[in-house]
């Protein structure tokens, strides 16, 4: 009999041969966190009666707001969205924080092109995503979300 490895399992065992650490959440955010500890984690910086902001992260030299996603039946963080808030961001913008993501978390699981540029990675605990495109609404965006990986048997809540 023939097994055929899910495609769980073959990004686990690409993890694991990758030698990158598991991801947990984002910065001082870990998944499962409640809205206090959340709260607590990043005083005095963090904004918002219900919904948890920063005004201003910087990753690698890109300013952007960060929303964090507390699920309402567990009451614990499963996600974070970086938005990016600088002016003349463009496909080169994506790209020089796309390498600088790769150096950081290692080669990307997944990766399209087209009228929206998306590159993934995922982790045992985590998925990365980055998105860049064009609104009619808002023009260029960059967007980094950090989301819980789903567990087996279990959707996500986002």
């Amino acid at each position: 009999m023939m097994t055929i490895a899910s495609g769980s399992s073959v990004a686990l065992l690409l993890f694991l041969l990758s030698g990158v650490k598991d991801v947990d959440g984002w910065e001082k955010a870990k998944w499962g966190m409640s809205e206090q500890e959340v709260r607590t984690a990043f005083a005095p910086d963090i904004k918002g009666a219900t919904n948890l902001e920063l005004d201003d992260v910087t990753v690698d030299h890109l300013h952007f707001s960060a929303r964090f996603w507390i699920d309402a039946k567990s009451k614990q963080l499963t996600g974070v969205r970086l938005t990016n808030i600088d002016k003349g961001i463009s496909t080169s913008t994506f790209a020089a924080l796309e390498k600088a993501l790769v150096q950081q978390y290692g080669a990307p699981t997944e990766r399209t092109n087209g009228a929206r540029l998306i590159t993934v990675w995922e982790f045992p605990s985590s998925v990365i995503e980055m998105h860049y495109g064009e609104s009619p609404l808002i023009g260029h965006y960059l967007l980094l979300n950090y989301s819980q990986a789903a567990k087996p048997g279990r959707g996500t809540s986002q």
